[in-house]
């Protein structure tokens, strides 16, 4: 039985029961040799730990494995159990790696697709993420190739903007979002014409077939966090209301993610929400900008339903739609903004920059500049609230 164990973990116990396990290997591999086993039989051996503090400090380490003999075998000199043990802490993930054992443990044995890490992700882990360009392949359709989508956990944090640099593992201080571009893209058939970046800057640019949605955030709360990246080249232009196929594009929400440092470029929904479209949902935003996204319907940048988002310094820049070129909020959703940005956003019907029914947003210290035809536009109930802005 082998057991590899990663380098951010301090093993303090290693305990075992059952049949005899003898150890012959050292750290990091550790090795056991097991005893002969009857049919029937077997052993448990756990290992304890904690993670080293400079890496994350609020979590211990438990990794426990079985062994046994359903049946009785013949062959007994090959046998071996191999378990791949990972804390609570970071997995790494660079697409350009091309050596390694890629398990996501290091940057030299960096995953080399976000979907991997994903798969392996639980409550309180962190994925980071090296530069490059990750296109997502799990999806919500088997048999629709554009259902594919990079599927948020729950209290999981995924960084972006490394270098990827073997033994600059656990500090985060060391990426540069700007520098190391990360790019989460739906250009699931890698035909669109991006720039040098991987980034589509213009939705003109889209070819083939692309992802529906390039993120999808369900049942997530505010411990979910992206930051770091560029989403783009997600073209939500089914046929499908009931399989959410022409809204929410860059992202898709139904939870409360945290977003920060992010930038939604040229995403194209067939209704609503071209850059993110909210259900029912809370998200956070801060410095995030919404450029160059559409929406057949509404909301170019951003479209919410029942939703209360709160933006703090974003920026909407050249977003479209028929209503809310920047955002369109409707059904009793109210978002609030604060330091936000309106800019050459355009509406082929109303609200340029916002257009709001039966909701009410607050906005504070915001600017809306640039834009042709009414640049807030309000129907139904409701009340928008606006202070120490230009309009």
């Amino acid at each position: 039985l082998s057991d590899l164990i990663p380098p951010e973990v301090v093993i303090n116990e290693i305990t075992s029961e059952g049949a005899s396990m003898t150890q012959i290997g050292a750290p990091p591999s550790y090795i056991w040799e097991i005893e002969d086993l009857m049919p029937q039989a077997g052993g448990i051996i756990t290992l304890s730990g904690q993670v080293k503090p400079e890496v994350n400090p609020a979590f211990n380490f438990t990794n426990t494995a079985s062994v046994s003999a359903a049946s009785g075998d013949p062959v007994l000199d090959d046998n071996s159990v191999s378990v791949l043990s990972r804390s609570l802490g970071i997995i790494y993930v660079d697409a350009g790696k091309t050596t390694g054992v890629n398990d996501g443990t290091s940057w030299t044995d960096a995953f080399t697709n976000l979907q991997s890490a994903l798969y392996v992700a639980r409550d309180g882990d962190q994925i980071w993420v090296a530069q490059g360009v990750y296109t997502p392949s799990q999806r919500t359709e088997e048999k629709d190739p554009r259902s594919a989508t990079f599927k948020l956990v729950d209290g999981v944090a995924i960084y972006g903007g490394f270098a990827g640099t073997p033994g600059q593992e656990g500090d985060l201080s060391l990426r540069d979002w700007q520098a190391y571009p990360t790019i989460l893209s739906g250009d699931i058939d890698g035909n669109d014409l991006v720039d040098e970046r991987g980034v589509l800057t213009t939705t003109a640019n889209l070819v083939g077939e692309n992802a529906y949605h390039v993120l999808l955030a369900e049942g997530v709360g505010e411990m979910t966090t992206l930051d770091g990246f560029f989403i783009t080249a997600g073209a939500a232009t089914g046929e499908s209301w009931e399989q959410k196929q022409v809204f929410g594009v860059g992202m898709y929400n139904r939870g409360s993610p945290t977003l920060t440092n992010i930038t939604f470029t040229a995403n194209s929904a067939g209704e609503d929400g071209g850059g993110m479209y909210n259900r029912n949902s809370n998200p956070t935003l801060s410095n995030v900008t919404f450029t160059a996204n559409s929406a057949s319907s509404g909301g170019g940048g951003m479209s919410s339903y029942y939703s209360n988002p709160t933006l703090t310094n974003v920026t909407f820049t050249a977003n479209t739609a028929d209503y809310g070129g920047g955002m369109f909020s409707y059904e009793n959703s109210n978002p609030t903004l604060t330091n936000v940005t309106f800019t050459a956003n355009s509406a082929g019907n109303d609200g340029s920059s916002m257009y709001n029914y039966d909701s009410s947003p607050t906005i504070r210290n915001s600017i809306f500049w640039g834009h042709v035809g009414s640049v807030i536009y309000a129907s139904g109930d409701g009340q928008i609230t606006i202070s120490d802005s230009l309009v």
